[in-house]
């Protein structure tokens, strides 16, 4: 079980990922397995995503509102980003909340809010040749502080 723990944290396992492997392990593993979760649990959050799921930091009292297209007018306006900051430490806006719209996100900015759009990959259709040029001209253009990608591989560097 300590092979299990390292590649845990050397690999970042994700809680859906060692609930699978405590359904499969024997008794004594499962509560290796359940340790190592609840040890996690503390500081990450488990947040779904299209196509997949992440983990983020936990900040105290603080979540990230995860903002769909449909809300995208009222969380992404002056006084939505304000109630927002009532509550969350930054905002997760579906792209195309964001695209062409480097106001919103000095807005976020000033409230106090990080920026962290959803979800840039390969397979998605894109006005951009490559994920990786999409990915670069959101955060170097727009300015966001992260982005959720299917494509880490293809990060600009």
């Amino acid at each position: 079980m300590n092979r299990l723990r390292t590649l845990g944290a050397r690999l970042g396992l994700l809680l859906p990922l060692m609930a699978l492997l405590a359904a499969s392990a024997d008794a004594r593993q499962r509560d290796d397995v359940a340790g190592l979760r609840d040890q996690l649990r503390p500081r990450y959050d488990i947040v779904a995503l299209q196509g997949g799921v992440g983990l983020v930091p936990r900040t105290p009292n603080r979540d990230i509102r995860l903002i769909e297209v449909r809300d995208g007018a009222r969380w992404l306006s002056p006084a939505g980003l304000k109630e927002v900051a009532a509550f969350a430490a930054g905002i997760a806006p579906h792209k195309a909340l964001l695209d062409g719209r480097a106001g919103v996100v000095q807005s976020a900015h000033g409230a106090g809010l990080t920026v962290t759009p959803y979800t840039f990959s390969s397979r998605a259709p894109s006005r951009f040749p490559d994920v990786r040029d999409e990915m670069r001209y959101y955060l170097a253009d727009l300015g966001v502080d992260a982005l959720f990608t299917d494509n880490p591989d293809r990060f600009p560097r």
